[in-house]
């Protein structure tokens, strides 16, 4: 009997795993790889290790995530989410220590690799001086980019997040302290919606119709879409943050260079807002953006159905 339970939790795990890459790629875990790295959903591993009050609390509270991630699978019916070949690895939530120096170390790779990237690609000379030509060519070569990236699921919102993440930036408007805080509400605001699936994992282990099943899958569907997406958008606002730091404070470049790095980096940012302009009434992915949005509107597709039920009998 231990022996089942032990397979059909590895069979579930298994699919959590799964699921988790399969969102990574939603959120734009492929193409937007060469400028905002591999999504780790840090945020959100954070946010549940938080929200139980001990180690069991934690293990049931990751294993509930991963397992309705896959559920969110199901309920977002997406055909437009390309595989990617680290679906194949098993990867989860974690809320070791151990895993969080790992991160701390990935995520520091990650900030370097993405700013030697950008900086390949500003064609500065001796001084710190910008040959004009060749940078007018990479931004239309950048923005035919970003055109193609705006068509993905989410698109539009990874190319405003990326757009005015390097504004910022350039602006030397980050404050550590003004993103600790920020990082604090996002943080809550996930935890939140993890106690709100929770709640709805109740009522769907309660219910038998089917519509009424159909419908808190939906509700659980948005509300993990929810808490990956402001996830996902805060861990991109953080990771570029220490991009843009770490071009303009370059060493190997004198100070005129780091306030043409810094100018370069606000022509980024204008480049991927000009794409996000061009690119509104696009509707490719908007049913996982209407299941976001409801989530955020707090609109309740079970709630909504038991008032169409109960409209008839008020109306006599």
């Amino acid at each position: 009997m231990v022996e089942g339970d032990n397979s059909a939790a590895s069979k579930q795990t298994k699919r959590g795993y799964d699921a988790v890459m399969f969102f990574r790629n939603i959120f734009g875990g492929g193409r937007f790889r060469g400028y905002i790295g591999d999504i780790s959903f840090s945020k959100l591993s954070r946010a549940i290790g938080d929200s139980g009050s001990h180690a069991k609390n934690k293990e049931q509270s990751t294993m509930s995530v991963n397992q309705n991630l896959h559920v969110t699978c199901e309920a977002a019916k997406v055909e437009d989410c390309e595989p990617d070949s680290a679906c194949s690895s098993h990867e989860t939530v974690s809320t070791s220590s151990d895993s969080n120096e790992k991160s701390e170390t990935a995520e520091d790779a990650r900030v370097v690799a993405l700013a030697e990237t950008l900086m390949k690609r500003m064609p500065t000379e001796d001084g710190g001086l910008i040959d004009q030509k060749l940078w007018s060519a990479e931004k239309i070569k950048m923005y035919h980019e970003a055109e193609e990236l705006r068509s993905t699921n989410f698109g539009l919102q990874l190319l405003h997040v990326i757009s005015t993440s390097y504004h910022r930036s350039s602006e030397g408007s980050v404050h550590s302290k003004h993103s600790h805080i920020h990082a604090q509400k996002v943080g809550s605001s996930i935890r939140s919606l993890i106690q709100d699936v929770r709640i709805l994992e109740d009522k769907l282990d309660k219910v038998e119709g089917e519509d009424e099943k159909r419908a808190l899958e939906e509700d659980i569907a948005g509300r993990i879409l929810l808490a990956c997406w402001r996830g996902v958008r805060s861990e991109i606002e953080q990771i570029l943050s220490r991009v843009a730091n770490h071009i303009v404070t370059d060493a190997r470049v004198e100070r005129d260079g780091w306030k043409q790095r810094s100018k370069l980096l606000r022509e980024v940012g204008d480049v991927f807002k000009h794409a996000t302009n061009d690119g509104h009434g696009e509707s490719r992915g908007c049913h996982l953006r209407r299941i976001v949005v409801d989530a955020e509107e707090n609109t309740s597709k079970y709630g909504l159905l038991l008032t169409s039920r109960a409209a008839p009998r008020t109306m006599q």
